[in-house]
């Protein structure tokens, strides 16, 4: 008789019924039956009251799991305003946070910044709310050419490994917008003390960022050394999928520096900087770098260097350039 009534969408009967009998089961059937047809305050209410630990959590997530498939239809259908007005009111912060994550790219889309910001205010999720508000803080720097505000966002972010990252991108802009180095000098010398409190891998990968300002700055025996000490410091990590990931942020870091370096005429420079490293793995991972950077200048000369490489390093970065 129970699904009688919620097939024919006379749910009141339906609730009543079960509530009655103490069926949990129909109960779950209702609340959902409830969030298909968009009424979710009911929804959650009769859910939360299933006195049966199970299905009352089966009971949320189902009228959760509706609410966000909304608010995804929203959004799909271009009713941004009308997405986040449902996304608001879903109870679970997962849920919650990810459809959050949808409305902030769509306004980081259209330019619209502010909103975005405002609306990641929402998000609490973790390490989500950080990554997204690094991006925020970049997007200022890209678009708004507000170095100020993106600074105050990077600031206020609590992943430490993320606001390094932020904190170098608004670093590199005042030496790119401003030639602001003073200020630039500044913001790395907050990322430093991020630095002297973490784990070795985080200072492995935070001291690429501290190379890549180094080299915006073209202090490159300063870069250079940086990105050496990062693969010193990456040493003590025990976690090989840790040191894979140090390793390869450091051959990106290599990259990047180079490219400066090249650019700035000094290819001999980094190419026997990377030559006199004594500890093969490195000295392969620097010169992988070089190679990458020298590509987009040089050919011929890439294909040189990279011939030098040891395997596997050899292989993988001729098939790069």
């Amino acid at each position: 008789m129970i699904d009688n009534f919620i097939k024919d969408e006379k749910l009141e009967e339906a609730y009543r019924l079960a509530k009655k009998i103490n069926d949990f089961s129909a109960l779950r059937a209702v609340a959902e039956a409830y969030a298909e047809k968009g009424e979710f305050s009911r929804a959650y209410k009769i859910a939360s009251e299933i006195m049966d630990e199970y299905y009352r959590s089966s009971a949320l997530k189902g009228v959760t799991r509706h609410h966000y498939k909304a608010a995804i239809m929203h959004l799909s259908a271009g009713e941004v305003d009308r997405a986040y007005r449902v996304a608001k009111e879903i109870k679970d912060e997962y849920y919650r946070s990810r459809i959050f994550k949808e409305l902030v790219e769509e306004y980081k889309l259209s330019g619209d910044i502010e909103r975005a910001r405002k609306i990641a205010e929402n998000i609490k999720d973790e390490p989500w709310r950080s990554f997204i508000f690094a991006d925020i803080s970049e997007m200022y720097i890209i678009k708004k050419r507000n170095l100020k505000k993106a600074e105050r966002i990077a600031d206020d972010i609590k992943n430490s490994l993320i606001k390094s990252w932020a904190l170098k991108n608004v670093s590199v802009g005042y030496i790119k917008e401003k030639k602001d180095y003073k200020k630039a000098r500044a913001i790395l010398n907050k990322i430093y003390k991020i630095l002297e409190k973490e784990d070795a891998f985080k200072r492995s990968l935070i001291l690429t960022f501290v190379a890549e300002i180094y080299s915006e700055m073209e202090d490159f025996d300063r870069a250079y050394k940086t990105l050496a000490e990062a693969y010193e410091t990456a040493k003590e990590v025990k976690n090989m999928d840790d040191i894979f990931t140090i390793i390869k942020a450091i051959g990106i870091g290599y990259r990047k520096v180079s490219s400066k370096c090249i650019k700035a005429g000094m290819l001999s420079k980094a190419y026997e900087t990377a030559r006199n490293i004594k500890e093969g793995i490195l000295r392969n991972v620097a010169l992988s770098g070089i190679a990458v950077a020298c590509a987009e200048v040089d050919k011929k000369e890439a294909y040189r260097i990279a011939n030098e490489l040891e395997e596997p390093f050899r292989t993988e970065i001729l098939k790069v350039i």
